[in-house]
């Protein structure tokens, strides 16, 4: 980042997606102000469709959100990279988490715009909700892939571990024969 305005690497935006939102908001908006009881009625279906669509993902993506919470808790592995990989998936659960938890915010925002019948801004935090519950499937992949890499990490090692034990285990017995002869043991 560059700390000169005038510089390409400036930061401008500060937070994406709710520059997204309200950019979409406001052309929206714009677009819909030519008349308003059209508008009503069309936000009305609109906002009850995609209440529906925003319950069904949130409600999708949250089952699948706590079940890898469950698995990564359950995790735990002797190998050093093993567990970074472990670590990584934390980190993509956590990113998952705050956007489930940003599609639920905008979700009950949405509920409550619908409650006071204002269906346009009902509409756009349904919208948003659905947007939010789409974003965690990245995260989630990432859970998967380090999940994976995780577990073939630790088979190596338990492997390479498995491997020096029966190599240690053969020299003590190496070590532990004696020659005997009648009565004789050498």
């Amino acid at each position: 980042h560059s700390d000169d305005p005038d510089d390409i690497m400036y930061p401008t935006i500060y937070n994406y997606d709710n520059w997204l939102y309200e950019k979409e908001f406001q052309s929206m908006k714009i677009s819909t102000q030519f008349n308003s009881k059209s508008v009503v009625t069309q936000f009305n279906s609109k906002s009850i469709e995609i209440q529906q669509e925003s319950n069904s993902k949130v409600e999708e993506v949250k089952e699948y959100v706590y079940s890898k919470q469950d698995l990564l808790l359950s995790k735990h592995y002797e190998s050093q990279d093993a567990q970074e990989e472990l670590n990584k998936a934390m980190e993509s659960l956590d990113e998952a988490k705050n956007y489930l938890g940003q599609a639920e915010w905008t979700q009950n925002e949405g509920a409550s715009f619908l409650s006071t019948s204002d269906y346009e801004e009902a509409y756009y935090k349904y919208l948003h909700s659905v947007g939010m519950a789409k974003k965690v499937w990245d995260p989630i992949i990432e859970i998967n892939k380090a999940i994976k890499s995780a577990d073939e990490l630790e088979t190596e090692y338990q492997e390479i571990i498995q491997s020096e034990k029966t190599s240690e285990s053969n020299q003590i017995e190496k070590k532990n024969e004696k020659t005997c002869f009648l009565f004789w043991c050498w």
